[in-house]
């Protein structure tokens, strides 16, 4: 919820700026990293991600995807990525954890995101626990997508159908051309921003 409040703030001085240019003062005041999604056009963006250690140091810049039918997302099963704001609020993967400070979920045959209206709404849940019959995303057989990602604060009142299980992953068969409104990055590059995120981990969409 941190992110809310200063989301508006944070959005009113971005948004009159060129994304190519965004300066590092309009950081969340709040992160220690801000992995910066810069749209393109179409579904094609570029990723940028920077780390605090006294000053703001840029780790990474890499070719990113988006949503097929790009930005602005308002409904499930749009297409779209959402705009704005989010931190990080933990981590995912087929693959075994490749290190970081977020909390760790080892992908199993039984674990889904669940897209469908009622109490586990834009939740990841396992199955043999829960014992939901989920027709949402099969995660572990979504292979490289989930080889490794980042869940992140998008509609955490769980509202349907605002839309669910917006995530940072790895590029998917595609080779990063789209995804249903996940922001996707190289393999190499989502481990290494695991390896280095945190719970003050900001990412921010800009158009």
């Amino acid at each position: 919820m941190m992110c809310f409040r200063f989301l508006c703030a944070t959005l009113l001085v971005v948004s009159a700026i060129s994304c190519r240019n965004i300066p590092e003062s309009s950081f969340p005041q709040d992160a220690t990293e801000v992995l910066l999604v810069d749209h393109a056009s179409g579904s094609r963006a570029r990723a940028r991600f920077y780390v605090f250690d006294g000053r703001w140091r840029r780790v990474f810049s890499c070719r990113a995807a988006i949503g097929r039918s790009g930005l602005g997302k308002t409904a499930e099963g749009d297409g779209k990525t959402p705009c704005g704001v989010f931190h990080a609020t933990g981590a995912f993967g087929v693959r075994p954890c490749p290190g970081g400070n977020l909390p760790y979920l080892l992908l199993t045959p039984s674990i889904f995101a669940c897209d469908e209206p009622g109490e586990y709404y834009n939740t990841l849940i396992d199955t043999s626990v829960v014992h939901h019959r989920c027709k949402g995303e099969d995660m572990y057989r979504i292979v490289p997508s989930y080889n490794y990602g980042m869940t992140i604060d998008f509609n955490p009142e769980r509202v349907f159908p605002k839309g669910s299980n917006i995530f940072v992953h790895c590029f998917g068969a595609s080779r990063g051309k789209s995804t249903s409104g996940c922001i996707a990055l190289p393999e190499r590059r989502m481990k290494r921003l695991l390896t280095l995120a945190s719970c003050s981990t900001a990412v921010v969409v800009l158009d």
